[in-house]
Parts: C-alpha cells; structure tokens; sequence
C-alpha cells in the first residue's frame, strides 16, 4: 500500500507544480467539462461525480485487484492521483487547467493522460490470459 501513497502522492506534486507553471509558459484551456469535453455539469455536480469515481475507485479496487501486485499499485496511484488532482482544480477554480493540445484531440493535462495510462494498465493486467486464471481462482 505504500507504493499507491508514492505514486499518487507522486502525480498530484507534479501534475500540480506543472499547472502552476503552465499559466506563464503555456497556453491554458478552462475546462469546465468531464470526460473528453462531452459532458458539462454544475460545478459542484460535477465535484461529487468525481468524488464518487474515486471512492468508487478505491473501494473496489483495492478489494479485488491489488492482491499484492506492484504493477496494480501503480495503476491504482496513477489513477486516483490524477482524478485527485484534477479534484483539486475544480474546488479551487471551478474548472480544471489543461495545458497540452495536441489539436487533434481536445486539450488535456498530466493529470488525464495519468488517469487513461492507470485505467488502460489495469484493463490490461486483469484480460491478460495468466491474470484471469489467478481471479476466477480468488473469485
């Protein structure tokens, strides 16, 4: 369990410390949406929305996949660590500060790239072939 602390500890400094930069060296998006730009809601809606997700997160997968798994550690941390943080900008301001924009795709931050790499590198441990024979046995 130290591993998850290190790890979201980890995103939130950083992640953090690059909007705080950001704003000086880069251009900046508000992004008052969720999920990609397509979904708006009140701001503290969407507070609890994310809040829920990672209690959701945490409770769940703490039970169920982190059985001693460094990798699973990993994962989990980059995923609470980024919705945290994105948390974070959306008490403070309101919205969340985005800083990259590939212009191809909708403007993102550390914090959501965090995020996808925790959520696709738990997907993948739980369909890999050796991993789903050790969960039916748990189950």
């Amino acid at each position: 369990m130290k591993t998850i602390g290190l790890v979201i500890g980890s995103v939130i400094i950083f992640d953090q410390s690059l909007k705080f930069f950001a704003g000086s060296l880069l251009n900046i998006w508000r992004n008052q949406s969720l999920f990609f730009g397509k979904v708006y809601l009140p701001k503290e809606l969407s507070e609890f929305f994310v809040f829920a997700i990672l209690v959701f997160l945490i409770l769940n997968w703490q039970r169920e996949l982190i059985k001693n798994s460094f990798e699973n550690h990993v994962f989990l941390g980059l995923m609470v660590g980024g919705g945290i943080s994105n948390l974070i900008d959306r008490i403070r301001f309101g919205y969340v500060i985005d800083y990259l924009n590939l212009r191809f795709w909708p403007a993102f931050n550390l914090a959501d790239a965090f995020i996808v790499l925790g959520m696709t590198g738990l997907i993948w441990r739980i369909f890999k072939p050796d991993n789903r024979a050790i969960i039916k046995k748990e189950l």
